[in-house]
């Protein structure tokens, strides 16, 4: 399991901490939670990239605890759809809030 968390040079909070977590049936779950802006989405890459390490059949990232999700982070998750696609890797993307999922909803639309 690797954590991680980021906050700006600026910022006393903490906007990301994130988690993956490689489970039964090559599943792995990238979970994520706060905020995932321009500070933060190199965070949210670093995590994505340790799960691929896990050879995962199944990538899950997990974005119900996320409140924030910027387009610099929509973009990370394009790249990581991609890649699924290319290694043939079930991607999906489960999120809660409704300012989160507007921005998803742009996920399909990007090649």
């Amino acid at each position: 399991m690797t954590k991680t968390q980021s906050t700006p040079p600026s910022s006393p909070r903490v906007l990301l901490t994130g988690w993956t977590s490689p489970l039964p049936g090559g599943r792995v779950d990238v979970v994520v939670l706060g905020e995932v802006d321009w500070w933060s989405q190199h965070e949210l890459a670093e995590l994505i990239t340790d799960a691929w390490t896990e050879h995962p059949v199944r990538l899950v990232i997990d974005l119900q605890g996320v409140t924030f999700l910027s387009l610099s982070a929509l973009r990370v998750l394009v790249s990581a759809r991609n890649r699924a696609r290319t290694r043939d890797t079930v991607f999906e993307v489960v999120c809660a809030d409704s300012t989160v999922r507007r921005t998803l909803r742009h996920l399909d639309d990007i090649p």
